[in-house]
């Protein structure tokens, strides 16, 4: 048989910024929207608030196939969330 791998080839690891507003409960409804897709949370960045608005990066694992643009929309479509980059896939 061939040898196990640590991650199927059934996953893309993937990063993105966004810019959240500075209310209770924007941070986990991103967390959780991307948990909801299947995805599994690698990394989370937040810079402090400036203006009302947090800087975010998050590397999550998700699965194939799965469409970045409906992702980001998706994400988009949150509230709180003002805006959402695809830095990479992977």
């Amino acid at each position: 048989p061939p040898p196990k791998t640590l991650f199927p080839y059934t996953t893309l690891f993937r990063s993105l910024s966004a810019r959240l507003e500075d209310r209770p409960g924007v941070l986990s409804g991103l967390l959780n929207s991307l948990s909801e897709q299947q995805g599994n949370i690698l990394t989370v960045n937040q810079n402090i608030p400036v203006d009302g608005v947090a800087a975010v990066s998050v590397s999550a694992r998700l699965p194939l196939p799965m469409a970045i643009e409906t992702l980001r929309q998706n994400l988009l479509s949150l509230p709180g969330v003002t805006q959402v980059d695809i830095l990479s896939t992977r």
